[in-house]
């Protein structure tokens, strides 16, 4: 009796301690829906359109990339205008022809377009190991891309998870054939090499990545978002991913009445140095934080002016933190290229 009670006061002291730790291991994940068609294929006419009606219906829960083949007519104006691209990713899947579909790198069920809810649904509602956040920063037309990435828990290395990232355009129109005209989240470039950025998949693995890019003059620079996802080199298994629509930032005119802030910092994107300016009276404390939240720089100043040197921070985008005496506090992003 008396080791009865033992080992069940072990039990719970271990599910007590112990299951906060496990689940902290799996994060929620969004699944991967790759589209692949073309403007001039009569069934993608018929099948693509209703099709997005029911991935709109899954909200956050799922995104959708729409690539486009070379079948059946080479001559598709979204498939030549990045054609490059379009055709690693078919490449990848060995896709025999369009329309075709893969869900988290998985082909779909041939009746995906009688059963596109529920087969979606059954996909939705898991976990990862690995957690993704994207932030994609706009200035005119030059863009700045981020995504951090976490592993909670361990992918299996032989599976050689890889970083895929692209940009996509929100709404394109494009095509003449009846009802399929207007396409959405049109890939338009890949930002990470056609194998993808390798990671280090074992548990409590951190890292990022940044880069760099300008809108090419056919797209529309205000409806531009980057998809990021993790999948397996060896099993194509998509482990998880993040999307990104574009947050618009300029440089501040010094002399402008709208500058006359608060809290203001310039030149934003910086290079080399970076200055903050407050008009609040008292103490302040500046802390600069990257995107996996740590805090790269700190300094408490009583002026209304305080410089930052940035040429040793690594290039991509951070937090700028300012907080007054009175423990009121106000954050905005910066861009160091």
């Amino acid at each position: 009796m008396k080791h009865t009670y033992l080992y069940n006061l072990f039990a719970l002291f271990f599910f007590l301690t112990a299951w906060p730790a496990l689940n902290a291991q799996e994060v929620s994940q969004t699944v991967v829906i790759e589209q692949f068609s073309n403007t001039r294929c009569g069934i993608c006419a018929n099948r693509i359109p209703p099709f997005w009606n029911t991935v709109q219906s899954f909200g956050d829960d799922v995104i959708l990339l729409s690539f486009y083949a070379s079948s059946p007519y080479s001559s598709c104006p979204l498939y030549q205008a990045a054609k490059e691209t379009n055709d690693q990713r078919v490449g990848w899947y060995s896709i025999p022809g369009t329309p075709s579909v893969r869900i988290n790198g998985e082909a779909a069920p041939t009746n995906l377009w009688q059963n596109a809810s529920s087969i979606l649904n059954s996909h939705t509602g898991g976990t990862s190991a690995v957690e993704l956040n994207s932030t994609l920063i706009k200035n005119s037309t030059d863009f700045a891309a981020e995504v951090a990435y976490n592993f909670h828990g361990q992918i299996n290395a032989s599976e050689d998870p890889v970083l895929h990232v692209f940009v996509i355009e929100r709404s394109v129109t494009a095509g003449s054939l009846s009802g399929y005209t207007q396409h959405h989240n049109v890939v338009r470039a890949r930002l990470t090499e056609p194998e993808g950025l390798s990671l280090d998949s074992h548990a409590g693995s951190e890292g990022g990545w940044s880069h760099t890019f300008e809108a090419q003059p056919a797209w529309d620079a205000d409806d531009l978002a980057i998809v990021a996802f993790v999948q397996s080199q060896t099993t194509a298994e998509i482990h998880n991913s993040s999307v990104a629509d574009a947050e618009i930032t300029s440089n501040v005119d010094r002399n402008s009445e709208s500058s006359r802030t608060e809290f203001r910092m310039f030149p934003n994107p910086a290079t080399d140095k970076l200055t903050v300016e407050s008009n609040q009276p008292g103490r302040k404390t500046v802390s600069v934080i990257n995107l996996l939240g740590s805090v790269v720089y700190t300094r408490t100043f009583t002026g209304h002016s305080h410089s930052i040197p940035t040429e040793g921070f690594a290039r991509g985008m951070y937090l700028v933190r300012l907080e007054s005496a009175e423990k009121q506090a106000r954050t905005t992003r910066l861009v160091l290229e």
